[in-house]
């Protein structure tokens, strides 16, 4: 029988302008993808191995907020909310 279970994941943009995906409720769970699709592909992966699936298993991401960009230097007047 299939389960369902719903964990966050956060995008974000480095400096670079890889994209670094993070599933911020399973530890060490963090890659590095020069696009989107393979950041996507690969914290699916991490994901899976993390929780012990087989590699196999169907995950879907859906995404809920647009990426995170940190590809800037942050000061008073940048107007990030963090």
């Amino acid at each position: 029988m299939a389960s369902k279970a719903d964990l966050t994941v956060i995008f974000e943009q480095d400096k670079e302008g890889n994209i670094i995906a993070t599933a911020p409720d399973i530890p060490n769970c963090r890659v590095i993808g020069k696009t989107m699709e393979e950041a996507q592909a690969k914290i699916k992966e991490a994901i899976l191995k993390e929780l012990g699936c087989d590699p196999g298993s169907n995950i879907h991401l859906e995404s809920a907020a647009p990426i995170v960009d940190h590809g800037h230097k942050h000061d008073s007047d940048c107007g990030c909310k963090h």
